[in-house]
């Protein structure tokens, strides 16, 4: 059952070693050590009304931790989640599961997966703990809908009729009704969605605690790109039914470069010059100059200092996911 007070730490080392996929799908891959993948697509191919809509896709898991799915409206991250839940068959491929090849039209493992896709449902003129005991029985589990309340945030409004709830608190029911019967692995499509800055950081929170400390798989997709790069640890960027990045997060952002805003500018340049150190101009009082950390930074300020250059700020400049996103979807798609 989940685990609210007792920390068991599934924390294990993570892998994003993978290889290219074909010529045709030119997906980068981030370098490390392997990790037991505890969900793979490989080369699947979707098609809805004859219309192809994911295109030799491969994708892979890592177990016990936070996958971000991420893709432009329409780049099909939805009918790939679709897809691992049987929802719409695949045309050609291969679904594993712990390693074990899922044929269409086998459903038994569905047991291991709750999911929130879309819009939650529920009966409106029901409570949270009815809705949730009613999904418990469905799936002849035996679920604490207390505790599953007070993890998602609806403790003190459990009774109450779900007709009454924000959208914030709706979404909170959802992600509670995928958690019945202590699945190992969770996909959720834009599951902070309504949600205001308190609850996203809530929910940011809980799905880090239900990977980290409990040792389930999370799989969400969301247009928040900041919050999944507090959130996940693997991410997968998906355009057009095409992956095109697949691997660690920290892949994807970081530090680049060191700015500097000094008092005297044209004495500034002439001293990067004369020491033969690049710098790029960023406005007319600030530039960039090559990456420093700890002792490197404070080495540069204080040899600025002594050839009577002002620094009057200095700070990193990091890679966003945002960013990074941005680059792979614009560049892997030809804009």
């Amino acid at each position: 059952m989940i685990v609210i007070d007792k920390v068991v730490l599934m924390r294990r080392g993570y892998a994003h070693c993978y290889q290219k996929l074909s010529k045709d799908e030119p997906t980068v891959r981030a370098q490390g050590e392997r990790m037991k993948s505890i969900v793979e697509l490989r080369n699947v191919n979707v098609a809805i009304k004859g219309k192809p809509i994911i295109h030799n896709l491969n994708m892979s898991v890592p177990q016990g931790q936070v996958y971000g799915f991420l893709g432009r409206n329409g780049a099909g991250k939805t009918t790939v989640m679709k897809t691992l839940l049987s929802l719409l068959p695949m045309k050609t491929g291969e679904f594993l599961l712990h390693g074990r090849n899922i044929q269409n039209g086998n459903v038994d493992y569905l047991r291991f997966i709750g999911s929130l896709i879309e819009e939650p449902a529920y009966y409106p003129h029901l409570s949270a703990v009815d809705n949730l005991r009613f999904i418990d029985r469905i799936r002849g589990t035996s679920t604490d809908i207390d505790s599953l309340c007070s993890i998602v945030g609806l403790y003190d409004v459990r009774k109450q009729k779900v007709s009454s709830y924000s959208l914030g608190m709706k979404q909170r029911l959802g992600i509670a009704s995928a958690l019945v019967g202590d699945p190992e692995i969770l996909l959720l499509d834009e599951p902070t969605n309504g949600l205001d800055p308190d609850g996203i950081r809530e929910i940011r929170i809980l799905l880090k605690d239900l990977a980290e400390q409990q040792g389930k798989t999370v799989i969400i997709s969301s247009h928040l790109l900041a919050e999944i790069e507090q959130t996940a640890s693997v991410v997968g960027i998906i355009s057009n039914g095409r992956m095109l990045y697949e691997g660690a997060i920290s892949g994807l952002i970081g530090g680049e470069k060191t700015c500097v805003t000094v008092g005297n500018p044209q004495q500034f340049e002439d001293y990067m010059r004369s020491k033969g150190l690049a710098f790029s101009a960023i406005d007319d009082a600030s530039y960039a100059i090559r990456y420093c950390t700890g002792q490197d930074a404070s080495d540069f300020v204080k040899n600025a200092v002594q050839n009577s250059i002002s620094i009057e700020k200095i700070w990193d400049e990091k890679r966003s996911l945002e960013e990074s996103f941005l680059k792979i979807t614009g560049e892997m798609s030809g804009r």
